[in-house]
């Protein structure tokens, strides 16, 4: 075989259909155990775009995602951008989440909110930046769907950069460069909800895994996205997250037509 192409599936950066199952344990753990043994990177990807989908926003998507971003919010930035509601800072607090770190993002134009998001994948200021795309990328008559997520990955890898994309599940049919999809719905069993997580695109390992997992704990439940929920916190005293700091003076990608 061609030797670069060699080395890029000893880099797992291409995958043979039929080849041997490949872990990688450079993801980030979810906090979960049931999903991260079904996951090819042990977590979350890392310097990678992946996708939740789901039908409608908070069912627990963001509960799911509340280990990885209290870890990360520990030492980086995280960046919320387009949240369809208000994210309820005292209960993002008891998950975890280090306020002083975190940075929200909304009432921006679609070309504005993907150019934030590229600059601030790419920037490395991050540790993780989520984003909901509803009415942005997905726009109707958008020819420039797949290039804008394809840039957003580019731009994850090269700032080392977790990106998290909240989508409806519409687009489950789509394509999409991201490197790990997961599709969310609600479940009753034993009387209780639980979040029914259906993994249908994974690098390096086959796809088609359900996961049933109840992320929601009775403080979060109904109170980490509430859309009557009251301002969010803000300190005493003004303060510019260190993170925030490291974007000023970058330029910002050019835009998508």
């Amino acid at each position: 075989m061609n030797p670069l192409l060699d080395n890029l599936c000893e880099q797992l950066a291409i995958w043979r259909c039929g080849a041997p199952a490949v872990r990688n344990a450079s993801g980030m753990p979810s906090g979960f155990a049931a999903l991260d043994a079904v996951l090819a990177d042990n977590g979350w990807p890392t310097a990678a775009l992946s996708e939740l989908l789901t039908d409608k926003a908070g069912i627990g998507e963001l509960s799911l995602l509340m280990p990885t971003l209290a870890q990360l919010s520990q030492t980086r930035g995280v960046l919320f951008i387009a949240p369809p509601f208000l994210p309820y800072a005292p209960a993002l607090a008891d998950a975890g989440i280090d306020l002083r770190r975190l940075l929200v993002v909304s009432g921006c134009n679609a070309r504005d909110t993907l150019a934030c998001t590229e600059l601030a994948l790419r920037s490395g200021a991050c540790g993780a930046v989520v984003l909901w795309t509803a009415g942005l990328i997905d726009m109707p008559g958008r020819s420039a769907g797949h290039l804008a997520l394809r840039r957003l990955h580019l731009a994850a890898q090269r700032g080392n950069t977790m990106a998290l994309l909240l989508r409806d599940a519409q687009h489950a049919v789509q394509s999409s460069p991201a490197v790990l999809r997961i599709r969310l719905s609600t479940t009753n069993e034993r009387l209780r909800q639980q979040l029914q997580l259906m993994v249908f695109k994974q690098r390096g390992l086959s796809a088609q895994q359900t996961v049933l997992l109840d992320p929601r704990s009775p403080r979060l439940q109904q109170e980490i996205m509430h859309p009557s929920a009251p301002p969010v916190w803000a300190p005493p005293t003004p303060h510019v997250p260190a993170f925030l700091k490291q974007l000023q003076g970058m330029s910002m990608p050019a835009t998508l037509n």
